[in-house]
């Protein structure tokens, strides 16, 4: 049921990248600690309640911090998040009805306080993208032919998305997926020769190449990528920026294949 401010969309709280608001922590915390057992569990209950006890050791061993509370509220933001995923490990163990309504509060906070991430059905926090990207990206991975690069392009956003990997990675790991796919599509064995060739064959005029030249640019100089650059390691928004533009010329190049 979406009440009041939700129905007419007056919600203007906002929560950004590598980021945690306070709104978000404090919701958090007010589910975690609604379902967690401050100590033993009565018998018959052992389904409805997280084991206190058992997700503390988890947290310690994983975190090295056994407080829920100071993690969610005070730890930065990859602590927090893995706290709340260490959280929902535990509830899969609960009862279908309470998995399904802790999942829903969770994934509840994240949305209520304006976080550019989600919660998932899987128990994952996940970087959020909007629905024009999702279709974008959808079909920038449909245009590879090879398997290898389907599955790497496919792995590399799915790996980033879910946190799995950092930004300046998936900067790394996406232009050596877009070498690859210039290489095999102009048949040139070096980069510097396969950009040449899609400006040679129109499939990119020269102003759309220079635009490729400054995203490997890019890749070379970030910081943390290849080498230790002039500019700052990229950030997430820095990174979906890069994914972005790379897809968009992925996609020229084949629309142009395609002619």
């Amino acid at each position: 049921m979406a009440y009041f401010i939700e129905r007419n969309k007056l919600r203007s709280e906002y929560s950004g990248y590598e980021e945690a608001s306070q709104s978000l922590r404090e919701r958090l915390f007010a589910v975690v600690d609604r379902y967690s057992s401050s100590g033993s569990i009565g018998i018959g209950q052992e389904d409805f309640w997280v084991h206190g006890p058992t997700y503390k050791h988890k947290l310690k061993v994983n975190l090295n911090n056994s407080d829920y509370g100071e993690l969610i509220i005070n730890g930065n933001y990859a602590e927090l998040f893995q706290t709340i995923e260490i959280f929902f490990s535990l509830v899969k163990e609960l009862t279908f009805d309470r998995r399904v309504k802790i999942r829903r509060e969770l994934s509840d906070s994240f949305t209520f306080s304006g976080s550019v991430y989600e919660f998932t059905q899987e128990g994952e926090v996940r970087l959020k993208i909007d629905e024009g990207l999702a279709n974008s990206l959808k079909e920038t991975e449909e245009i590879f032919c090879e398997e290898k690069l389907r599955n790497n392009f496919f792995a590399t956003v799915g790996d980033f998305l879910s946190r799995k990997i950092k930004a300046k990675r998936l900067v790394n790991d996406l232009w050596i997926v877009f070498e690859e796919f210039i290489k095999a599509i102009t048949k040139e064995r070096s980069t510097e020769k396969a950009m040449n060739t899609l400006v040679e064959k129109k499939l990119l005029n020269k102003i759309q190449l220079e635009t490729a030249k400054k995203l490997y640019g890019y890749r070379s100089d970030a910081l943390g990528v290849v080498h230790a650059g002039n500019t700052e390691e990229p950030t997430e928004k820095d990174a979906l920026w890069f994914l972005e533009s790379l897809s968009s010329l992925i996609k020229l190049i084949e629309r142009n294949r395609n002619k």
